[in-house]
């Protein structure tokens, strides 16, 4: 273990990094690999956790894999889209997929905090994620604005009314709306401290929000009301133009019906 002292620190790193990035990393017979894999998942995750732990804490990560989860993805039409992950990840695309740009450079997010969500709706782009983290974009991603949100936990799910109206929810039920472009926020209360982990807007406008656990929100932003027939555990979801939901499930996708959800 090295310790830099003072700003030692400052030279040391990015002469580490260029070694880091040098290694030959592989299956550990194979000539000229200077890096195996770990062992096993649970070594994997435990130095996954160390590397989450230092961000967190303020560190600042400068080099790694190319294992850094994409979370949340959006297109405005065929060719132009945003996908966004772990490690303040987002990339741009306008080519249909074919070539992505980094573009975080752009967000406020010096601590490298992951990103869990993003929606777009015209030329306004809303992402957030851990510690309260969200941004606001209102020319499809060129520029940013930080938006100050009173909960400071992590936000899984966002969803655009319009270009004024907004949602976000996440960690232990919190759902939390804005009127006026994320100036001011207001609370929504949930019927479990639940997390949040799925969202969609219906064919009608109304929003359906649905926790860890198949509990579901839905209504307009103003009136989101708790569903009395609990939906399937879920991943994710998108409402159909039929009316239908898919939705991501532990067993793979599923279809479920909008009558439990009204």
């Amino acid at each position: 273990v090295a310790v830099a002292v003072g700003d030692a620190g400052d030279r040391l790193v990015p002469e580490l990094k260029a070694l880091v990035d040098k290694l030959e990393v592989g299956e550990g017979t194979r000539e000229g690999v200077e890096m195996g894999p770990l062992v096993t998942r649970e070594h994997l995750e435990r130095v996954q956790g160390y590397i989450e732990l230092g961000v967190k804490e303020g560190a600042r990560l400068v080099a790694d894999g190319p294992d850094k989860p994409l979370l949340d993805l959006h297109f405005f039409d065929r060719q132009n889209g945003i996908v966004v992950g772990a490690y303040n990840f987002v990339l741009a695309t306008e080519d249909g997929g074919a070539h992505w740009t980094p573009i975080q450079h752009r967000v406020d997010n010096p601590q490298g905090f992951h990103w869990y969500t993003v929606k777009a709706r015209g030329n306004v782009v809303l992402m957030a994620g851990e510690q309260g983290l969200v941004v606001r974009s209102d020319d499809r991603g060129r520029t940013f604005k930080r938006l100050e949100v009173p909960y400071k936990g992590s936000f899984f799910v966002s969803e655009l009314v319009d270009g004024d109206r907004m949602v976000v929810a996440g960690l232990r039920g919190n759902v939390w709306r804005t009127d006026d472009r994320g100036a001011h926020w207001s609370q929504v209360p949930t019927r479990a401290p639940v997390s949040i982990v799925a969202s969609t807007q219906l064919a009608d406008g109304r929003l359906l929000l649905v926790n860890q656990s198949g509990d579901a929100l839905v209504g307009p932003l103003a009136d989101l009301k708790p569903v009395q027939a609990p939906l399937r555990p879920i991943h994710d979801v998108v409402a159909l133009a039929d009316g239908r939901l898919l939705a991501a499930s532990r067993s793979g996708p599923i279809i479920l019906s909008l009558e439990s959800a009204k």
